[in-house]
C-alpha cells in the first residue's frame, strides 16, 4: 500500500485488532486481505525523514531494548522501521546490510543470494531460471505464484531478529492485520560512498 503517516491509520484497524481472526486456510485469509485495506509506513533515518517519523523510530526502538551491540546508536539516526497491514509487502530488492527485529505481528521473507544476478542495473529485479521477480507484492508468491527456486523463506514473529548481509535479495509479505519492526544499517551510510547506497552521494542505478 501507499505510505502514510501512522495518525491517519484507519480507526476499525484498531476496533479489528482486539479480537484475534477465526480460523481459516491461507488462501482464503491473503484473498480477504489482498491490497484491500493495507498500508505501508516505512521509515529510513539515514534519508533525514520529517521528525516526527524520525521519533517514530526513536519510540518504537524502546521496545528492542538493549540494543545489540552491533547497532548504531540511536543518536546517529541509522534506524529503520516498517508498519505493515495484511498483505503490504516490499517486493525484491538489495542494498548495504541491515538488521531488523520484529516487535508485532508477522512477517513472510524471501531471501536470495548476492550470486543471482539482476536483469538490468542495480534497482532492477532479479531474474532466476530465467524468471523475473519483478512482482511490486511479494504476496503474489504466497497466492499466485510460486517463489524463485533456492529462495530460503522464513517467517518472522515478535522477537525474532533477521541480519541480512550486504547485497542479499529479499521480500517481505505481512501476515498480521498490523505487523511492525525496528532495526537500522550495519554500516555508516552517511559515510558510505558506494553507487547504489543510501549514503552514496552519487545516485547511480549502476555499478
Amino acid at each position: 500500500g501507499r505510505p502514510v503517516q501512522a495518525s491517519t491509520l484507519p480507526a476499525d484497524l484498531r476496533a479489528r485488532l482486539a479480537a484475534p481472526p477465526g480460523a481459516e486456510t491461507l488462501a482464503t485469509y491473503l484473498a480477504r486481505n489482498d491490497s484491500g485495506h493495507n498500508f505501508f509506513v516505512f521509515v529510513n533515518e539515514a534519508e533525514n525523514p520529517p521528525e516526527e517519523l524520525s521519533n517514530l523510530v526513536q519510540d518504537l526502538s524502546e521496545d528492542i531494548q538493549p540494543m545489540p551491540a552491533f547497532s548504531a546508536h540511536t543518536t546517529e539516526r541509522h534506524g529503520i522501521l516498517a508498519i505493515d497491514g495484511a498483505g503490504s509487502s516490499h517486493g525484491f530488492h538489495r542494498h548495504d546490510g541491515v538488521w531488523q527485529t520484529q516487535v508485532t505481528g508477522r512477517k513472510m521473507w524471501w531471501l536470495l543470494p548476492p550470486s543471482v544476478p539482476a536483469t538490468g542495473g542495480f534497482r532492477s529485479p532479479p531474474i532466476v531460471d530465467g524468471q523475473v521477480y519483478g512482482n511490486p507484492n511479494a504476496c503474489e508468491l504466497l497466492l499466485r505464484r510460486s517463489p524463485p527456486e533456492g529462495a530460503h523463506v522464513c517467517v518472522m514473529q515478535p522477537g525474532d531478529t533477521v541480519i541480512l548481509p550486504d547485497l542479499w535479495w529479499h521480500a517481505t509479505c505481512a501476515l498480521d492485520p498490523i505487523t511492525a519492526s525496528i532495526g537500522g544499517w550495519l554500516q555508516d551510510q552517511q559515510r558510505d560512498t558506494r553507487a547504489g547506497s543510501p549514503g552514496a552521494n552519487a545516485n547511480a542505478d549502476e555499478w
